[in-house]
């Protein structure tokens, strides 16, 4: 497991089980939110789950969910692109 500081975000990273934590600073508009995120391969596809725990208002979580889904769909492009498979 490493864990490390990114424009203020705790990342905690568990590469032996494909997963991502991430942290809200305490200035974050979501604070205190936590968003995990796992690769998970079934057969040959492969999958990212996202799963958050949020505690401050609704438009904030509900934002910051957005902007996660977000970068969830751009791994999910490059993944299918680096696929040879997709070519």
């Amino acid at each position: 497991m490493s864990i490390t500081q990114q424009d203020g975000w705790t990342i905690a990273e568990d590469r032996e089980n494909d997963t991502v934590w991430s942290f809200t600073p305490s200035d974050h508009p979501a604070h205190p939110a936590a968003i995990k995120r796992a690769l998970v391969k079934t057969g040959d596809t492969i999958s990212l789950v996202m799963s958050a725990k949020c505690g401050a208002s609704k438009a904030a979580c509900d934002k910051l969910i957005d902007e996660f889904r977000a970068m969830n769909e751009r791994v999910r492009e490059n993944l299918q692109g680096n696929d040879p498979g997709t070519r």
